[in-house]
């Protein structure tokens, strides 16, 4: 392994520790302080600092305070220098308890207390104590001067300047201005960025001022003394310096927003966050958001220095997890990232809950650890081979770098310079720099990898010349076989929806004439559930055969979808086209589909349209034609139907009806009428069928054939359905209670048994809780199982599945019976019949209406088959006696009808019962 391989292993361990010495002397720093500067040749005589007679130079001024024992410079004011530096001018008293004022500062007794810094500019690291500076300046010249005193360190929590009343007013003899960073902006005795003070400096004139500070992080005294000339010269030429670091952030910021909105890739825009979250330390640091933005609020000043920081920190990190891969590549240390953001987070509440004193030292470890951490995985992906980890890692050593320097001028380990205060700024411009490099490396890396495909593909084309033209062709037959795809159906090859909307849009907006079908296919849902969807698609296409063979070049037709179909006539004259192509589709639809060993039949319901200029969207007309479509299968299918507006009234009333039902089963609207089942030969009633009854608030009744349909196709059939099962085994249960009804098998085989039916509804057979439901029903209302028989529509026999099979063999365990009700009117078949657990079969009504003109065929075949099965039958209709007996005497054990009575209430049938004790007589019904 070459030694260059283990330079960046060399360089985290650096940096961790430099991290580890940087936390122990950050820790340390705030440590109470006991060792003072000495310097044995300063006196305590300041008194003659602060005041001198004017008609006395000042060269002799200093020969005085020399020979009484006073060591400091003094800023001697002439017209040869127009600013000073005060680091070696200054000299600083320490106040560990904060208790002195400045009448004890000025005194003699603190004079020899003072003590120059060892630094320039003068830096006493993070510190709680308060310190004095005392400054002496001398005006030589012959006029009253007004020079600038400013501080280019702006985090200094309180400033007090104390400056020599020149008015000769003895009742104060000092002038105090009090500011600082967390004062409001308008306490600054210049409105400036700088903490800037005017200087009265009167001519051939000494005096000494002070000043007061206090800080919560690292104090350092950048002071300068200027004229104001040279001090605006100065602000102009530092405000054009930082203006441009600003405007390369803001650059950057600008170009990468661009970038996110077209790349659509997140990096950039946690680029953006980590710009403007490290420029917001840089701009309160130059005071331009305390002059710019809030001049008033001043409580969390200090904590914003870290806020921007530690957000841009959560980015940095989300922006390493996603540039590096980590999860992907580096699972466990994915999960040390995420508790350094979790930290980063709580650092941030921290910062606006507490004290900011508490938490400035565990921000500045946390910002070094991070850096530390972020570069190790720099490495690690480096060493995996994902080479733009490189400039990433250029990006961390900037990071640390710039935090590790001005950590050590914070804590007062090396001079706090301009240009080590400054120096984060250029680390952070050099982040930015390196993160723009890391995201083009990987853009780069990105188009490398897919020109290095490019090229493989180019050189497998020069290899393989004669395919490429063949290439080229296979591509364009795809791209057409797309769009084709895209406007045609797959399993007919008809145009679909998007196609037929797109040929509307043109004709609806051009007002052309133009007329549509909408076909429906009757019976095909039972064909494809029943025979298989292979059966069923094939039916599909021979289908949009037929149609295709009759329509000329102007008439195209689409499927929607299932087994739904459009034509569009355009050109069209006159509605009678329509009618007549509506005739020539149900002819052809109407033949025998011969498919394999079955042959089926269907018919078609249409609903005929025309496009007028009426309408303004394709939907409309479309809708509009589905409602005829409709109206015609409402009225029996195999039919067609033209557009009615009143057609659209009536869906509305559908519509309306919905609610009104909905509405009608939470009011409890509904009720039970029950209409007897009589045995034929005895006049005897042997139960009872429960029939649903709409007490419409409008005062009429509602019989189910008004609402059913939309019940099941709504789903209130479900909680509909279950309130009529539970209410007639209430009332089973009731009568059984009541009458001493036995209907257990091992009672005496004279005894009178009596049962309630109940229909139920093909959607609720084909639940898969059918049994628990049920159970839950017997259990509740306390009925055993064999008092219920349940009414199936013999259309469920054809779509009963394997799995409702075992359904309907449990319901038999738990003692229901089961009945087809309209036995013969569906396409039942007998082996079908044979497997399922029937107990019953209910003849329909027209078979019984045929009676009276002779035709007896089909109730003798249907008695037949249910005596070979061992079943009881039921004719229903029974409205004439020569009806009664003309079934008797075919084999038909029960019957209900007009003839014994009508539906009754629960209370007027348990009247009957009472009086008659379950018998009937027809003959005395009136």
């Amino acid at each position: 392994m070459k030694v260059r391989s283990y330079l960046p292993f060399f360089l985290v361990f650096f940096m961790f520790l430099v991290t580890l010495l940087s936390t122990l002397l950050t820790w340390g720093s705030f440590a109470p302080k006991s060792a003072i500067y000495a310097h044995p040749h300063l006196v305590s005589n300041s008194a003659n600092i602060n005041t001198a007679p004017a008609n006395q130079s000042v060269d002799q001024i200093i020969d005085q305070q020399v020979n009484q024992g006073i060591n400091q410079s003094v800023v001697t004011i002439d017209d040869r220098i127009q600013r000073y530096d005060l680091g070696t001018y200054l000299q600083f008293l320490k106040d560990s308890d904060k208790n002195l004022t400045i009448e004890d500062v000025s005194s003699p007794a603190f004079s020899q207390q003072f003590f120059p810094s060892k630094w320039n500019p003068p830096s006493f690291g993070y510190t709680n104590f308060t310190y004095w500076a005392r400054l002496p300046i001398a005006n030589t010249t012959d006029r009253d001067l007004e020079w600038i005193l400013f501080l280019e360190h702006q985090l200094i929590d309180h400033i007090h300047l104390y400056v020599p009343d020149q008015t000769q007013n003895q009742s104060q003899k000092w002038n105090v201005i009090k500011t600082g960073l967390l004062h409001p902006f308008t306490t600054r005795d210049i409105p400036d960025r700088l903490f800037a003070f005017r200087i009265p400096l009167p001519a051939h004139s000494q005096q000494t001022i002070y000043l007061c500070l206090e800080t919560s992080t690292s104090l350092i005294i950048d002071a300068h003394l200027s004229s104001p000339s040279v001090f605006w010269q100065h602000r102009s030429t530092t405000n054009f310096l930082i203006g441009i670091s600003y405007g390369v952030v803001i650059f950057a910021v600008l170009y990468n927003l661009l970038l996110l909105f077209s790349l659509k890739d997140l990096g950039y825009l946690y680029y953006i966050i980590i710009s403007l979250g490290t420029s917001s330390r840089f701009a309160m640091v130059d005071g331009l958001i305390i002059q710019y933005f809030w001049q008033y609020q001043v409580t969390w000043n200090n904590s914003i220095i870290f806020l921007g920081p530690l957000v841009a920190v959560f980015a940095i990190l989300q922006w390493t997890s996603e540039f590096l891969q980590i999860r992907e590549l580096f699972l466990p240390w994915h999960r040390y990232l995420r508790g350094f953001q979790v930290a980063s987070i709580l650092l941030l509440i921290g910062f606006l809950l507490f004290p900011f004193r508490a938490m400035v030292s565990l921000g500045a470890i946390f910002l070094l650890s991070t850096s530390c951490f972020t570069a190790s995985l720099g490495i690690l992906a480096y060493r995996r081979g994902y080479y733009p980890a490189r400039y990433y890692l250029l990006s961390c050593f900037s990071l640390f770098l710039s935090i590790f320097l001005i950590q050590l001028a914070f804590l007062g380990v090396i001079p706090a310079s301009v240009w080590i205060r400054e120096f984060p700024r250029f680390g952070v411009i050099a982040l930015m720099i390196f993160l723009s490099l890391a995201l083009g490396d990987r853009i780069n890396l990105i188009k490398s990898e897919k020109l290095q495909e490019q090229q493989i593909a180019l050189q497998e084309k020069d290899e393989l010349n004669s395919d490429l033209q063949l290439i080229q062709d296979q591509l364009l037959k795809r791209e057409r076989k797309l769009e084709y795809d895209a406007y045609h159906d797959t399993l007919t090859g008809l145009p679909n929806r998007a196609w037929l909307m797109q040929r509307l849009q043109y004709l609806t907006q051009n007002r052309l004439a133009y007329g549509v079908l909408f076909i429906d296919l009757d019976q095909f849902k039972t064909i494809n559930d029943t025979l298989g969807h292979p059966i069923g698609d094939k039916l599909l296409k021979y289908a949009s055969f037929r149609i295709q063979a009759i329509l000329d070049r102007h008439t195209n037709v689409a499927r929607l979808g299932g087994d739904e179909f459009v034509i569009l006539l355009e050109e069209i004259v006159s509605i009678e086209e329509a009618v007549k192509l509506a005739d020539l589709i149900q002819i052809q639809l109407q033949l025998p589909f011969k498919l394999g060993d079955y042959e089926l039949f269907i018919s078609a319901s249409i609903g005929i349209n025309l496009g007028t200029g009426n309408y303004q969207k394709p939907e409309e007309i479309l809708r509009d034609a589905d409602l005829a479509m409709y109206q015609a299968k409402h009225k029996g299918r195999g039919r067609y139907e033209i557009f009615d507006p009143r057609v659209r009234r009536w869906a509305m009333e559908r519509l309306n009806l919905e609610q009104e039902l909905r509405q009608g089963i939470d009011r409890g609207e509904f009720c039970l009428y029950y209409q007897p089942i009589v045995c034929l030969q005895t006049q005897q009633i042997q139960g009872v069928e429960a029939l649903l009854r709409w007490q419409h608030p409008s005062g009429k009744i509602i019989s189910p054939e008004q609402f059913i349909s939309i019940a099941e196709e709504t789903g209130l059939i479900n909680p509909l359905g279950w309130w009529i099962v539970e209410s007639a085994c209430q009332q089973m249960q009731q009568w059984q209670q009541q009458f001493s009804i036995n209907n257990s098998t091992n009672s005496a085989s004279n005894e009178f048994k009596f049962f309630m039916n109940v229909n139920i509804s093909p959607i609720q057979l084909k639940q898969q809780d059918l049994v628990r439901n049920l159970r839950q029903i017997l259990r509740k209302t306390s009925l055993p199982g064999h008092y219920l028989k349940l009414e199936i529509t013999e259309s469920c026999l054809l779509e009963t599945t394997n799995s409702q099979l075992e359904l309907l063999n449990q319901l038999q365990e738990l003692g229901i019976k089961l009945c087809i009700d309209d036995f013969g009117t569906g396409y039942s078949s007998l082996n079908r019949l044979h497997t399922l657990p029937i107990n019953t079969l209910k003849i329909d009504r027209s078979f019984v209406d045929r009676l009276t003109s002779g035709h007896t065929e089909i109730i003798e075949m249907i008695v037949a088959l249910g005596h070979s099965l061992d079943m009881s039958i039921v004719a229903e209709g029974i409205e004439v006696v020569s009806q009664a007996e003309q079934l008797n005497k075919l084999g038909c054990q029960l019957g209900q009808g007009y003839l014994f009575s009508p539906p009754l209430t629960a209370e007027d049938l348990t009247y009957i019962l009472q009086k008659s004790y379950f018998s009937i007589n027809p003959s005395k019904v009136p």
